[in-house]
């Protein structure tokens, strides 16, 4: 029984990296690439769900 507590318990990381980097996105580029932050248009900018392989 602890096996399937240990599954609830478990803290989805990869979802929450995920909703991070898309709630401030633009902060993040501002912050490390800010030559390539001018060059992106954050208006027309479409987050995909699922990664590329």
């Amino acid at each position: 029984m602890a096996n399937t507590d240990d599954k609830n318990n478990r803290i989805d990381h990869n979802r929450l990296f995920k909703a991070l980097i898309q709630e401030f996105f633009e902060e993040f580029m501002v912050l490390f690439f800010p030559k390539i932050h001018e060059n992106i248009d954050y208006i027309h900018l479409r987050f995909l769900d699922k990664e590329m392989i």
